[in-house]
């Protein structure tokens, strides 16, 4: 009964996907989205309410049936069945074999040992091989006359691209996926967690949903959501909806998805709800350019879903793409109705100043309901400086390393440059039948980043981590501008090409040209990641099994749950993998979690000043105070900074200390007489 339920469970989908095509006419990641975004949706609303039950995880299970209601429209059905040559053939499993090798590198350099970055445990074999695989499958999926083969190709490289520290960490990478993780959970044995806030439950309903279903750990499924669901979907709604807006073929639109990994920071290797709101995101952006070039409901469908989802996966960063949507449709009606610009600039200066302002005015409600703080209003012209600080290197870059370092990171801050540069170019060309929705909430977007760094200060956020969430914004207002970045592309290598009448030369330069490409997608690949290297140093530390170990030693050494931790992030992930929201302590500053997290709190304060200004017995006696007990201990791993140093002062002030597996961590204890 075990496997059999899974199975009529994954009969149940794939039935469902097959008769909802039929039904509806949509292609099948519409279909896939749709289902996701209604079971998100009902299972945060059956959340909200009540709990996850089996009541509510029946009910959610059957919500997608209400697509069976969208009326029938035969689905213009692709002609998949060419056959390829004989030599495509052979690429074709030339690719898969590569693809595997790929794999097989990845996981036979996994570890459970701390590594700052994946690519110190793999050679610069494995970048040729990555660049060798990229080039085969531009030139396969140019060459294929095969739909399908051009898109299962891509899907699979894609899918290698997004999977390596899932594959080479599999203790866990870094903090914020860890936190979700325990939660998701937490929600599953328990039905909720206290306090309910509507934040976040939109990824972890539907992850503790499948994990019923499916009977899969929340932590596997967790782990695997973006990048399977990037890696199928997008090469899927991307490519059709540039042949739909903009007549690109469909050969050639499939390519230009590459334009989205070639921009290195949107890190969809890790599922955390923003990178569920960027694919959402995504998703509504190009699926939003079909309902305008067909003014059909049914076509707007996909984007109204999508955009609902994301307010109940990060309802902060979700309210711009809710707010885009409305406007998209709202825009749409315009110019359907009415001849008069006038009308549609006075809607889209409304709706520009509406975007601008809408982030930071909800941070600050937040900050104000949560935390009962009045946010200071400044001049932002002061503190402009801030902004600017995005521009510049930050102090993890060294001044000075060897030529060809300097000239990849040069690069690296090209890359958006260039983007701006083909989505400018693409505007251009495309001038005459451009949605300016796109543009206002991209400029809009940059303004709101800009006031959201000078005008708000996030609690319990560490100084250095205080520009991430206008950062996200950023990052968000380039995805608005996206698609006319890839057609800016398509135009721009048109018109090269049509300059040249020789089939040979043409032969050539295409081959050049993909080399190039391969080239540029390798690096970005490379910058995708965490960093270690003479030039950069910015680590991306996973939880290793010194960590797990550390952990389990403190928990039994104290015997009892009255003590507190002082430790690095990473170290509360392996606390909190292990043992989840073990203990909490009321404080004068709320209830505090027993680890030092998160970075920028109260108790991660005592742990900077022990690393960084002597390892005073004083200032973890100041923590115990705080926090109402009499033990506590203080954690270093080996990769910090100054160790030896750390290690031989805390010594000194330390009831006892033990070394954890070999010395790659120590673990300090302090008792209050």
């Amino acid at each position: 009964m075990t496997i059999l339920f899974p199975l009529l469970v994954l009969f149940y989908y794939i039935a469902l996907v097959y008769a909802l095509r039929r039904r509806t006419g949509f292609d099948t990641a519409s279909v896939l989205v749709s289902i996701f975004c209604l079971q998100s949706l009902s299972g945060s609303i059956f959340y909200l309410f009540d709990k996850v039950s089996p009541l509510s995880i029946a009910m959610t299970a059957t919500i997608p049936l209400i697509l069976f209601l969208i009326k029938n429209k035969q689905l213009a059905e692709k002609d998949n069945s060419t056959k390829s040559p004989r030599f495509l053939c052979i690429s074709y499993l030339l690719i898969i074999i590569l693809e595997f090798g790929i794999m097989a590198n990845l996981f036979l350099n996994q570890t459970t040992e701390p590594s700052p970055s994946p690519w110190l445990l793999v050679g610069s074999s494995f970048f040729f091989l990555y660049f060798v695989t990229m080039l085969l499958v531009l030139i396969t999926t140019w060459l294929s006359p095969n739909a399908n083969w051009r898109l299962n190709l891509t899907s699979l490289h894609l899918l290698i691209t997004y999977s390596v520290v899932a594959i080479m960490y599999p203790l866990g990478f870094g903090f914020d996926g860890q936190i979700h993780r325990v939660t998701e959970e937490w929600i599953k044995l328990h039905g909720f967690i206290a306090p309910k806030l509507p934040l976040y439950i939109g990824q972890y309903t539907f992850v503790v949903f499948l994990s019923h279903l499916t009977k899969i750990s929340t932590s596997l499924i967790d782990v695997w959501l973006i990048p399977i669901a990037t890696a199928f979907i997008l090469p899927r709604i991307i490519s059709d909806s540039l042949t739909k807006f903009f007549s690109i073929p469909e050969k050639i639109a499939i390519s230009l998805l590459w334009l989205l990994p070639f921009i290195y920071f949107f890190a969809l290797f890790l599922t955390t709800p923003f990178n569920v709101l960027v694919l959402l995101t995504i998703i509504v952006i190009f699926s939003g350019l079909v309902y305008t070039k067909t003014n059909k409901p049914r076509d707007f469908l996909v984007a109204g879903l999508s955009a609902l989802a994301g307010l109940f996966i990060h309802p902060l960063l979700g309210a711009p793409l809710a707010v885009f949507t409305v406007g998209l449709f709202l825009n749409q009606k315009i110019i359907q109705t009415s001849r008069d610009n006038k009308i549609q600039k006075i809607f889209l200066s409304t709706y520009g100043l509406v975007m601008t302002f809408l982030v930071p005015g909800l941070f600050m409600a937040f900050i104000y309901i949560t935390r009962h703080i009045v946010p200071t209003i400044s001049n932002p012209l002061t503190k402009i400086n801030l902004f600017l600080n995005y521009g510049r290197s930050p102090f993890w870059y060294t001044s000075h390393s060897l030529w060809y370092w300097e000239i990849l990171y040069r690069w690296e801050w090209l890359i958006p440059v260039v983007v701006l540069a083909l989505s400018g170019y693409g505007l251009y060309k495309f001038r005459e039948r451009i949605n300016w929705m796109y543009a206002t909430t991209a400029i809009a977007l940059f303004l709101s980043a800009f006031f959201l760094r000078s005008w708000v200060v996030f609690p319990d956020v560490h100084a250095l981590e205080q520009g991430d969430y206008p950062l996200r914004l950023l990052k968000s207002g380039l995805l608005f501008i996206l698609p006319w970045g890839m057609v800016g592309s398509y135009y721009l290598g048109n018109n090269l090409f049509n300059k040249i009448y020789t089939t040979k030369v043409i032969r050539r330069l295409t081959l050049l040209f993909f080399m190039i490409a391969a080239g540029f997608l390798t690096i970005s690949f490379y910058l995708s990641y965490p960093q270690w290297n003479q030039k950069v140093k910015f680590p991306g530390y996973n939880v290793s099994a010194a960590d797990i170990e550390g952990v389990h030693w403190i928990k039994d050494d104290a015997s009892t749950n009255d003590y507190i931790v002082l430790s690095n992030p990473i170290t509360a992930a392996a606390a909190l993998k292990e043992f989840s929201f073990a203990r909490y302590f009321p404080t004068a500053h709320g209830e505090l979690f027993y680890y030092s997290i998160p970075s920028g709190g109260v108790l991660y304060n005592f742990y900077t000043e022990m690393w960084t200004n002597g390892q005073k017995r004083s200032t973890i006696e100041r923590a115990m105070d705080l926090m109402g007990v009499k033990r506590a201990y203080f954690v270093i791993p080996s990769y910090w900074t100054k160790f030896d140093s750390i290690v031989a002062g805390a010594k000194k002030s330390a009831d006892w200390w033990e070394e954890i597996d070999g010395g790659k961590m120590f673990v300090f204890g302090y008792e209050k007489k």
